[in-house]
């Protein structure tokens, strides 16, 4: 589904991406672990088409986005969502509104026809009824908590039902309730749409929650791949530090 070769990313005189290589199946949620500030939102916005890289290739089904035509790069990105990390909704417009955004700016998929205000609004409603946000369409964002900004950002998401969802550090900044809500919407969202989920985060308890596969980012490369269960038998010194954080966390 997604196939990553040899992906090299440089700003200036530090290199972010090294060589890094991915390979994500159709339907799983893969989760990339790694400490903050190591290239793992980089990463995502090359998927998402927003970077170019210095080298390498992103291929998503049978399409190399890295030498397509932009006609093709539209397509393919139109079929992607991406839950950033600060939310990144509008502030000036409602939370319907924020929901709405993606429908009013291209057509139906299926009919080439700009949707009618009648199909926006049930599916806003439905979106917004998923992450539990019912009878919030008429406030802005500033009235949100922080966990619900994130719900009305992935309602956001939810709404245009795309086939591949990337998750930038979805649960930072919230408690380890809210944080739990989040990770389960996730799960729900992905058994809803059937899609296939890429989720950087360095909150290990989520991404034991919620991962089929877990990979760990480090020095640029994606370092080990491995169904959570083996992942944490790995000898590396992130992949121990990150099993004693899970310990202390269980026995406080």
């Amino acid at each position: 589904m997604i196939r990553i070769r040899n992906l090299w990313k440089r700003y200036g005189s530090r290199e972010v991406l090294k060589g890094l290589s991915l390979d994500v199946s159709q339907g799983e949620i893969f989760v990339i672990l790694g400490r903050s500030g190591v290239g793992k939102s980089v990463l995502l916005r090359h998927i998402l088409g927003l970077e170019t890289p210095d080298a390498g290739s992103i291929q998503i089904g049978r399409i190399d986005l890295t030498s397509c035509s932009e006609e093709d790069k539209l397509s393919l990105t139109k079929n992607m969502g991406m839950l950033f990390q600060g939310s990144a909704l509008f502030d000036s417009m409602t939370v319907g509104d924020n929901t709405a955004f993606y429908l009013t700016q291209h057509p139906n998929p299926l009919t080439q026809s700009p949707f009618s205000k009648g199909e926006i609004q049930d599916r806003v409603d439905k979106a917004l009824d998923m992450v539990g946000l019912s009878g919030t369409k008429n406030l802005l964002p500033s009235d949100l908590s922080g966990g619900m900004r994130k719900r009305a950002a992935l309602s956001r998401l939810i709404v245009y039902r795309p086939s591949i969802l990337l998750y930038d550090e979805p649960t930072t900044g919230l408690d380890p309730m809210t944080s739990q809500q989040i990770t389960d919407l996730i799960i729900a969202t992905q058994q809803e749409l059937q899609g296939t989920s890429i989720v950087v985060t360095h909150d290990l308890q989520s991404a034991i929650a919620m991962a089929d596969r877990l990979a760990l980012h480090d020095e640029g490369r994606l370092v080990h791949v491995a169904n959570p269960e083996q992942f944490f038998e790995i000898d590396h010194p992130i992949i121990s530090f990150f099993k004693s954080i899970s310990k202390r966390s269980l026995v406080s």
